[in-house]
């Protein structure tokens, strides 16, 4: 099983090698240099997989922050069930 925190980082990567591609390659944007054309639509939609990659990574790092400070936590509290009397 691959942690989050480095599946995240491999897919940030491979999703903003495309949009570096997307951004560089001459005709797949208009001429303000953003908007893609006809032929960057392909590659533009890609974007998500940074905002993935990202998303991942940070739950990642939270998860790895709590799971720590749990183990430096309290100790197990013990839980007593409700009984009427």
């Amino acid at each position: 099983m691959v942690p989050a925190t480095v599946a995240g980082s491999a897919l940030t990567d491979f999703g903003a090698s495309l949009v570096r591609m997307y951004l560089r390659t001459p005709g797949m944007t208009q001429s303000d240099g953003v908007r893609p054309t006809w032929d960057g639509t392909v590659v533009a939609k890609d974007i998500w997989l940074v905002g993935a990659g990202l998303t991942l990574m940070s739950q990642g790092i939270v998860g790895g922050a709590r799971s720590g400070a749990q183990a430096v936590g309290r100790g197990d509290r013990k839980v007593t069930p409700f009984v009427e009397a």
